[in-house]
């Protein structure tokens, strides 16, 4: 066991310092830090005691085994940091500390049943592995309940972030960066832990298979967790940019407000009645609830199709609806109604397929241009986005598209 003990070790101490820094660290999403932190500081707490049991000194001390129910805070640690990043202006709230209710509780059930067996080397046991122990140490049902709870809160982390997919190709035209491709790997992993951890707890429950010292696998995964995020949840950047203040009307106005207090962020108006918009885009009845009147719709999509044509603003890689919208003299949620029901797309979709008809003259027209130089001056951010969109509208890689053109 000592190379488990050491690897515990290693990724504790690696947690506790990154913990330190994402929490004190004064710049960047702080909320966000925050929550990280603290998921993080419990993943090497964990670690910490696995470190303690590994090296066999846990008969000395049996009581930190206790800090192992500190996990049960996990699910709702994840999902509060999905929720502060896909969330605009997120805010940690009193209600919010209703998901850890259960985390007191338990500590406290724990602590209370583990001091009524006045000898609590009967933990260092069952840590052990003794199968005298499996039907009488509450550490079992403890660990199910948690593995349980730990993965609820992982799967409603999951459905938040497809969601979160959904909205921003509705409010930005770039999405890289924006997309938390990462997270989906956090989210897999932890899933991993919570499964792994029921399927060990009901094999030792009802079968005669030794399997040992526990959470060994939870250990591994915990330490591949963490210095993962150490390198991904640290370069995370804020997600959501400012917008001008609109009217309910639809049109845009001039506030009375300072330059800077209409550059606070917004957009969580916004993101509501973009996620409204999605809803009704595949429920066309709920448009009759909309500010939007059918036989206003076809002079707005004409105007739409015409700025395009006309001015470009696709070519401006940073676009987003807000910016649009502004340009049209209309709120984000008119001008998403329009591009949903006129034109039958997502933001993302109508303004990239633009972007590909401008590469497409190009890769018409300079031959001898390169790939990347095309895809900047068509409003991509990158040759690899540009390159997965031409071809999602193409049906052909740019490079193809480019050498077929030049055949004909």
């Amino acid at each position: 066991m000592y190379t488990l003990s050491l690897l515990a070790l290693i990724g504790a101490s690696q947690g506790l310092v990154l913990a330190l820094v994402l929490f004190t660290q004064p710049f960047g999403f702080r909320i966000a830090n925050q929550i990280l932190a603290i998921f993080i500081a419990i993943h090497a707490i964990r670690l910490a005691v696995y470190h303690v049991a590994y090296a066999n000194l846990i008969q000395h001390y049996p009581i930190i085994i206790l800090l192992l129910n500190l996990n049960i805070a996990l699910g709702p640690l994840l999902f509060c940091y999905v929720k502060a990043l896909t969330e605009q202006e997120y805010k940690w709230q009193g209600r919010d500390f209703l998901h850890f209710l259960p985390t007191f509780f338990m500590l406290a059930y724990t602590a209370i049943m583990s001091f009524s067996m006045h000898d609590l080397a009967l933990a260092y046991r069952w840590w052990q592995g003794d199968r005298e122990m499996q039907n009488h140490f509450v550490g079992e049902i403890i660990l199910v309940f948690s593995a349980l709870y730990f993965l609820v809160y992982i799967i409603a982390a999951a459905l938040r972030l497809a969601k979160h997919q959904t909205l921003i190709e509705e409010y930005f035209s770039n999405i890289d960066g924006k997309q938390l491709r990462w997270l989906w790997l956090v989210i897999v992993l932890c899933i991993l832990i919570g499964l792994t951890t029921f399927v060990e707890q009901i094999v030792r429950h009802y079968t005669g298979y030794s399997l040992g010292e526990r959470q060994v696998h939870v250990a591994v995964l915990t330490v591949v967790l963490i210095y993962f995020l150490s390198f991904m949840g640290m370069r995370q950047n804020f997600i959501f940019a400012p917008k001008k203040i609109v009217e309910s009307d639809g049109l845009s106005t001039e506030s009375s407000l300072s330059e800077r207090q209409q550059m606070e962020l917004d957009v969580d108006t916004v993101y509501d009645d973009v996620a409204v918009d999605v809803e009704a885009e595949k429920n066309p009845e709920k448009y009759k609830k909309s500010g939007l009147k059918q036989d206003e719709l076809k002079p707005l999509w004409e105007r739409l199709e015409r700025l395009m044509l006309d001015q470009k603003p696709y070519l401006d890689s940073d676009l987003k609806l807000a910016d649009l919208a502004d340009q049209m003299g209309l709120s984000a949620n008119y001008l998403s109604q329009v591009i949903n029901r006129g034109g039958g797309k997502k933001f993302f979709d109508y303004i990239n397929i633009y972007r590909v008809k401008e590469a497409c003259e190009l890769l018409n027209n300079t031959s001898k241009s390169s790939l990347l130089h095309i895809a900047l001056d068509a409003g991509f951010t990158s040759q690899q986005a540009f390159s997965a969109r031409f071809k999602k509208v193409m049906q052909k890689t740019p490079s193809q598209y480019r050498k077929d053109s030049s055949k004909a």
